[in-house]
Order: structure tokens, then sequence, then C-alpha cells
């Protein structure tokens, strides 16, 4: 019988570094076409039972989505599953980052649900949400620096709070008309903002980072976010 084969891809910007486990064998391809191209016609050879990344603001897309076309198993994971699986079996220093290996050895002791790769409509709507995010952090930064300031420097983080606001409800309209346009999308808003205290805000990121959400369990999806161990789901 054929040994199974498991791996952990640790993603950066500009490398992607591989692990196969159990044949001990670590090598890096670059983040990029090229490099990607590589990886797909290495892993196609041995046919892996499952390659796990970390999801890392979208730099890991672009080789999960080649893989995945590739006819391979992939799982993009929660970081914090693999911070919390690293401590549990005493791979991981407070200063540790999460490697390869790390990833490997949770595709092979966890076995982690195949997610499906989010479509270019999904991807949109989930930069959309990080954008708005990050739109109301720095509203909020600013009126925080406004704080002791002499009026003219106030004046001016004020026109810059206007001007943050502005965008803000720009982007908040985007994500409505992409919401009112998808089939999808529309009844899922609807159900979670009949829910006492679920507001507009919360339904779009619900929608936007766990598409699953309807179609598995509560448990699957306690899991998939991070807050759930693995033996949970049994029931």
């Amino acid at each position: 019988m054929e040994q199974q084969r498991w791996v952990g891809i640790d993603v950066c910007q500009k490398y992607l570094d591989v692990y196969i486990r159990p044949l001990e064998k670590l090598f890096q391809v670059t983040n990029d076409e090229v490099g990607i191209n590589k990886l797909v016609q290495t892993l196609k050879k041995i046919q892996p039972e499952l390659i796990v990344l970390e999801a890392t603001g979208g730099m890991e897309i672009d080789a999960a989505t080649q893989l995945t076309q590739a006819e391979l198993a992939v799982a993009i994971i929660n970081p914090r599953q693999a911070r919390d699986f690293a401590k549990a079996t005493g791979q991981l220093a407070k200063t540790d980052a999460i490697d390869a290996r790390v990833l490997a050895h949770f595709a092979d002791a966890i076995r982690p649900e195949v997610r499906p790769i989010s479509d270019e409509s999904s991807r949109q709507l989930e930069d959309l949400v990080q954008r708005r995010r990050q739109l109301s952090d720095m509203i909020t930064a600013e009126k925080n620096r406004r704080r002791g300031k002499t009026n003219s420097v106030q004046l001016d983080i004020d026109e810059h709070i206007e001007w943050l606001k502005k965008r803000l409800k720009e982007i908040e309209a985007q994500i409505k008309s992409a919401i009112a346009i998808n089939e999808n999308w529309k009844p899922k808003m609807e159900l979670l903002t009949s829910v006492p205290g679920v507001g507009e805000i919360v339904a779009v990121s619900l929608i936007s980072y766990l598409p699953e959400l309807g179609t598995i369990s509560h448990k699957s999806i306690s899991y998939l976010v991070g807050v759930a161990p693995r033996g949970d789901l049994s029931a």
C-alpha cells in the first residue's frame, strides 16, 4: 500500500515554503506564476491526500486556486487553528512562526475539510468588507489624534475625517449593490438581519468570510472559524 502524503505550505508575499510529510522534504518556490506552476507539477506527481495553507490576507489565493484546478485537495485554515495546534503539540514558542512542517502535521493529524475556493465575486465582496473595516479604523484613529491638538491641526484632521466618511459611504453602497444583485447572498442577508442583534455589517461580514453558512452544521462552522475543537464535529 502506497504511503499517504500530507503537504503544508507556509505563504508569504514572495515565497511559498513547502513541506511534504512523511517524506521530510522541504523546498521553496516563488509566489508567482512560475513558482506556482512548478509547485503544481511537483505535487501532482506525488498526489498528496491533502494540502493545507493558512489564510494570509489573500496571498494564498493564487496558489490555492491553481492547486485546486489541478484537482488536488486543498484546505485553507484559520491561522488561529494552526497556532493552537502548534501550541498543543509543543511546536510553538511565543515568538515562533507557524511553518510548513506544522501545517503538514496539522493536515495529517486533523484532516480539515476541503473548502471551495472563493470565486471572483466573493473575493471582491471580501475586499470591500475589509476595506470598509480599514476606513472605519482610520476614522477612529483620526478622532483620537484630534484630541489636544491646536485649531489648525484639528481642522486638517476634520477635513480628513470627512473625506474618509465619504469614502466609507461609497464602499458601503458598493457592498449593498453587490449583495442586492447576487441571488445567493440576498436571501442570506435577509435571513441574517431578521435575527435580533444582527445588523447589516455583521451579516455582510458573515456572508463574505463564511460562504459555507447555511450549507453545513453550526458545529462545522464553529470549527472553520476556529472557536471549536475538531472533536466537537461528531455530534
